[in-house]
């Protein structure tokens, strides 16, 4: 997997809040994402929440900014690494694609294999969760550009 080196100059990610208007049922911590604070993310988010979290950046775009690599196979390495190792890798923006990705597969698939317990649904939710700790630990996303809508 290649990721592209940034360490020079910052990111800028686009946060898209209108995708809120299109989950019922998120609550302020998520609300507060769209505004780029993360402080508020909840711990026990419900499968609506992770779901809007993962769209509220072009996950396309960001990945192309952060990889050379197709969205799909960016993906799927990251997911084959966890499946090794138990636990996500990556920067905050590489977790954030991730679980964008994830949003596609469920939408594309019509929630087919997101029902509660299923694998597909137990991987975006800890995706979410390390995603989740990169967002709220400062350091992770000194090197990003929050442009809010």
């Amino acid at each position: 997997m290649n990721v592209v080196s940034t360490s020079s100059e910052k990111i800028h990610v686009r946060l898209i809040a209108d995708v809120l208007n299109h989950f019922d049922g998120i609550g302020d911590g998520i609300r507060s994402a769209a505004k780029a604070n993360f402080s508020a993310l909840p711990e026990n988010p419900n499968w609506k929440e992770v779901l809007c979290l993962g769209v509220m950046i072009d996950g396309y775009e960001v990945a192309s900014a952060i990889t050379d690599e197709h969205i799909q196979n960016f993906h799927a390495a990251k997911e084959r690494e966890f499946q090794k190792t138990g636990k996500w890798s990556g920067s905050a923006l590489e977790l954030w694609v991730v679980l964008f990705y994830y949003n596609r597969l469920n939408h594309g698939n019509g929630g087919l294999g997101f029902d509660e317990g299923d694998r597909l649904r137990s991987l975006a939710i800890a995706a979410y969760h390390a995603l989740r700790t990169r967002l709220m630990s400062p350091g992770e996303t000194a090197g990003i550009i929050f442009k809010t809508t």
